[in-house]
């Protein structure tokens, strides 16, 4: 994104939404699988800004 843009530009333009909610207790390990897995399911390291 063009730094000169400002942030009128981010919140006219950027959206986000919570997928999945997990308890405190859940393991970093099942969280990164479930990242994982909504990243190829919405195909956003093709279409977003999630390159890993």
């Amino acid at each position: 994104m063009r730094a000169d843009l400002g942030d009128d530009h981010i919140v006219g333009n950027f959206q986000y939404s919570i997928l999945e909610i997990f308890d405190p207790k859940t393991k970093a390990e099942t969280i990164v699988k479930r990242e994982s897995f909504w990243k190829l399911a919405l195909d956003s390291r093709t279409h977003g800004m999630n390159r890993n």
